[in-house]
């Protein structure tokens, strides 16, 4: 008994390294593709630029499978959950950087995404290490209100508007005439994070 007992224990951790999780595998892959992506940016070509587009658009995809894939392979993890955030903050963050080290947004545009994740990504830590998640059945979430800003179908799909922001600001180092819809985008994509994030503390807090 004991021993199968240290036996399911072995396998229920081994399913959080990331090389054997499918879905923390693809979260790790979607980092590692930012990498190129970035560096495409600084080069004086637009093909690289329309590369880092359709990377930008397999790392929103593998987002999403990864999710999927957590739920129908029932390898979802306290450690997945936390890991798979940590990848959307790095993604996210680094492009709002890089705008910003190009010029086109202006620096405050990364402080408030950063300042916004530090928070609501501590209050997470914290819920975490009370037994909770940042969602499934043993969420942080107490309120429907807060489930749907945060959780539903839709307002992740809102929040994808940071992908259009994304290419827009692109798009306009090779078209600069696409850069004021750009700047547009992306003050509407920091409205809708603070919308998202705001929930989570207020719960937390509760």
């Amino acid at each position: 008994m004991e021993s199968s007992i240290v036996e399911n224990k072995a396998e229920k951790h081994g399913r959080t390294f990331l090389w054997s999780n499918v879905p923390n595998a693809i979260t790790t892959i979607r980092i590692l593709m930012l990498f190129p992506g970035l560096y495409f940016l600084y080069l004086d070509l637009n093909v690289l630029k329309v590369i880092t587009i359709v990377l930008i658009v397999i790392m929103l995809l593998m987002d999403k499978l990864d999710g999927h894939l957590a739920r129908t392979l029932n390898q979802g993890t306290g450690f997945g959950s936390i890991y798979d955030i940590a990848g959307d903050r790095i993604v996210e963050l680094a492009f709002w950087i890089v705008f910003a080290h190009l010029k086109l947004i202006p620096v405050w545009v990364p402080i408030v995404i950063l300042v916004r994740g530090i928070l609501t990504d501590s209050t997470r830590c914290y819920a975490l290490s009370k037994g909770k998640t940042p969602f499934g059945k043993s969420s942080m979430m107490k309120s429907r209100l807060t489930e749907f800003i945060v959780g539903s179908d839709f307002m992740r799909t809102v929040a994808c508007v940071k992908i259009l922001a994304f290419v827009l600001l692109i798009l306009a180092t090779m078209h600069p005439y696409l850069l004021q819809l750009g700047l547009i985008v992306t003050y509407v994509s920091v409205c809708v994070n603070l919308l998202r994030g705001i929930p989570v503390i207020v719960d937390a807090n509760a």
